[in-house]
């Protein structure tokens, strides 16, 4: 359980998320998924079901059938693509 005081200045967020990821142990590593263009939705929530999955680890995304090296374009564009297929869900 984590614990917090009260204080009477504000907490940064940095601060914040310091004391949230103090409760969850360091795990090394990156998190991969690997994500197939026609399914990015259901590839995407299948990798953050994995209980490997951390949300304070590096994510490389990695396209199926692709041969792409992760240095930010993958990621950048799943990430593009998946909030673009949000969009169109919810609109």
């Amino acid at each position: 359980m984590i614990s917090v005081r009260c204080r009477s200045s504000p907490v940064s967020t940095a601060e914040a998320l310091g004391i949230y990821k103090a409760g969850f142990p360091e795990q090394a590593g990156d998190n991969v998924i690997v994500v197939r263009r026609s399914r990015v939705l259901t590839s995407a929530f299948d990798a953050m079901k994995r209980p490997a999955f951390c949300c304070f680890k590096n994510l490389k995304v990695e396209f199926s059938g692709e041969g792409a090296v992760d240095d930010g374009g993958p990621r950048r564009e799943f990430f593009r693509y998946t909030l673009c297929l949000l969009h169109d869900l919810f609109r």
